[in-house]
């Protein structure tokens, strides 16, 4: 016997009253996802921040390999730091109540931040996450997105589906006008349904339930007699045919084609001018920041963090907080920095002495004082950084970049064309590599660092 697992959602939100959510139940996910966000806030800003919110969680929940709950949890602290970032761009805060819902092998995993619920009902009433009487407590501290510039604490709590339940989110004041005596699925269903037709916002509610039944018996093919001998029959007159009439009319057919498809070149030619235009990539200025000293190597970065070299000193910069995280100075300038695994980073300075750093907090792990033959080069930016489109989804295809003094350009791999430019009042001293988590590369100028995002137009 085979059982199916049988998944609606339904979805009740507005975003002109700042309230919106966004889902992948995609049949071939098996993760799925619900995200939702409630702000008293209304206008064109918030709709910019909930639309920040779910470009940070796919950008950074689907490229981890991590357990689904620190996935949940580091994707979370990601979106809180670039929340954070934007609010300070924009000088304005509000707050916005998140919810992260995920549902994979009847587990349901969440995430709550501010003042949203998660309820279900199977054979009882119950809240899944965060205890609703504490979210009015005065002295409770409610964890929410961007408020704080300080870490975040973040919980996901997990719950297994053991048989058919609805699961709902939505305000905690509409929680509190339900009946939790009730004992029947139909009459929670009854009060959603009352809050929904109230057009209380945001609401979502998610109805998993088991359908049992053997999968569909397809009839198995099979040859008889009768359909043998009427694809003998169609097989022998093929065959006659084919000889009566000589290979001449088989060749004879295809040159007409291939004439007829040169009659109609110039046809194809001009219906491909009505298809839509493909998006080309420009640069746009995102964040700037300036270090105590001048930048002598090309910046770094992992996932987490951008690494800049200043004569003799390293500074390790958080992504999502554009702040210096740590620094360490050396004995000797460094000329060479690599990033390794294991969170560790090892250093050459320019004698050739090797230190092994850990990328925590900075400490030497260890230094090695036999000192290995480094080539000193001069200060130069690459002179190509290429772009992979298969590693960058949002492009069609391979593009390079080049830097000649104070201008940054985009070139087509395809044909060679110009893409786009950006001309900078000083000269460019050091870029990055092409960071595809970010979609950005780090510009330095003298002791400025500055994130330049590439932008489809």
């Amino acid at each position: 016997m085979a059982y199916m697992k049988n998944i609606k959602i339904e979805k009740n939100f507005s975003i002109q009253e700042g309230s919106f959510v966004y889902t992948d139940f995609f049949e071939n996910t098996s993760e799925k996802v619900a995200l939702v966000f409630q702000t008293s806030e209304k206008g064109l800003l918030p709709e910019k921040a909930m639309t920040l919110l779910v470009q940070v969680f796919k950008e950074y929940f689907y490229q981890y390999d991590y357990e689904i709950k620190e996935r949940l949890r580091k994707t979370a602290i990601e979106m809180h730091w670039r929340l954070a970032a934007f609010f300070k761009r924009e000088n304005q805060k509000f707050e916005i109540s998140t919810v992260i819902l995920i549902i994979k092998n009847d587990i349901v995993y969440a995430i709550q931040l501010g003042r949203l619920v998660i309820i279900s009902f199977s054979d009882k009433f119950e809240y899944i996450g965060l205890d609703i009487n504490k979210i009015y407590e005065e002295n409770f501290q409610l964890p929410i997105l961007g408020i704080k510039e300080d870490e975040i604490h973040i919980k996901t709590y997990s719950e297994k589906i053991i048989k058919d339940t609805n699961i709902v989110v939505l305000p905690a004041k509409l929680s509190n006008e339900f009946d939790k005596n009730i004992s029947t699925k139909s009459d929670f269903e009854k009060q959603i349904s009352q809050l929904i037709e109230s057009e209380q916002r945001p609401i979502v509610k998610i109805d998993i339930s088991e359908n049992s039944g053997r999968l569909p018996h397809r009839k198995r093919f099979r040859i008889t007699t009768k359909g043998s001998a009427i694809v003998l029959v169609i097989v022998i007159i093929i065959a006659s045919f084919y000889v009566f009439f000589g290979k001449k009319w088989g060749q004879g057919t295809l040159s007409s084609g291939k004439e007829f498809l040169n009659e109609k070149k110039r046809l194809i030619i001009d219906y491909s001018a009505l298809l839509p235009k493909i998006p080309q990539p420009k640069f746009e200025e995102d964040w700037e920041l300036t270090t105590p000293s001048n930048i002598t190597l090309n910046p770094t970065f992992d996932s987490d963090n951008i690494y800049l070299i200043c004569d003799n000193t390293l500074n390790c910069i958080r992504k999502n907080r554009y702040k210096v995280k740590w620094s360490k100075s050396f004995q000797n300038p460094i000329s060479s920095i690599n990033l390794l695994r294991n969170e560790k980073i090892l250093l050459i300075d320019e004698l050739g002495f090797q230190y092994l750093i850990e990328k925590a907090k900075g400490h030497i792990l260890w230094k090695r004082e036999y000192p290995i033959l480094i080539h000193k080069k001069e200060i130069q930016t690459p002179e190509m950084i290429t772009i992979d489109y298969i590693r960058d989804g949002r492009l069609e295809k391979n593009y390079y970049i080049t830097v000649a003094g104070n201008i940054i350009s985009i070139i087509s791999g395809e044909d060679g064309k110009l893409i786009a430019q950006k001309e900078f009042q000083h000269k460019i001293d050091f870029i990055s590599e092409y960071d595809y988590v970010e979609k950005c590369f780090y510009l330095s100028f003298g002791k400025r660092i500055l994130k330049i995002n590439l932008v489809l137009a």
